[in-house]
């Protein structure tokens, strides 16, 4: 079985029938992590029962993308939209539009804002605690997107707590 993202192959599930249980492993084509599977076949779905995976509890058929053969560009410019976490605290909701990307970031006492320009899997721009009055709390940001699941800080300016984001 293959997991798709955007069209493209992510996971490839492979394992054995037992009556209506599935035993499987797995891999992740872009961070090659792989774990086990225990999926009980329920009618016309599959309901994980064990392993260790993070992603989904069950499945449904439904149709399969346009190209199954073909391997996903782990570093494509994927959106970033979506829910983050700070490494450092805090939670920070991304929207992507285009090669334009901003975030708002809450925890404890700050209030971040960034907006910057995403080339590749580059993103430079500015921050700004939006609680704080002292201008060390601003400055420029450059992150690198991983695997379209993990944001790593390269270079900043000013007082950023968090190295790196996961969504």
């Amino acid at each position: 079985m293959k997991g798709f993202l955007n069209s493209k192959p992510f996971n490839l599930i492979t394992g054995t029938i037992q009556g209506n249980i599935i035993n499987a492993s797995w891999k992740n084509f872009c961070n090659n992590s792989t774990g086990s599977l225990k999926l009980h076949i329920d009618r016309n779905r599959l309901v994980k029962v064990g392993g260790n995976p993070g992603f989904n509890t069950s499945w449904t058929p439904t149709q399969k993308p346009a190209s199954i053969g073909s391997r996903p560009d782990c570093n494509d410019a994927r959106n970033l939209n979506g829910t983050w976490r700070g490494n450092n605290g805090g939670t920070y909701v991304v929207r992507q539009t285009g090669s334009i990307v901003s975030w708002n970031g809450r925890g404890g006492n700050f209030k971040n804002i960034f907006i910057g320009q995403r080339q590749g899997n580059t993103v430079s721009g500015l921050w700004q605690d939006t609680a704080s009055s002292q201008t060390q709390n601003s400055g420029r940001l450059t992150f690198k997107v991983v695997n379209g699941s993990r944001l790593v800080r390269v270079s900043h300016t000013g007082s950023l707590g968090n190295s790196n984001w996961t969504r």
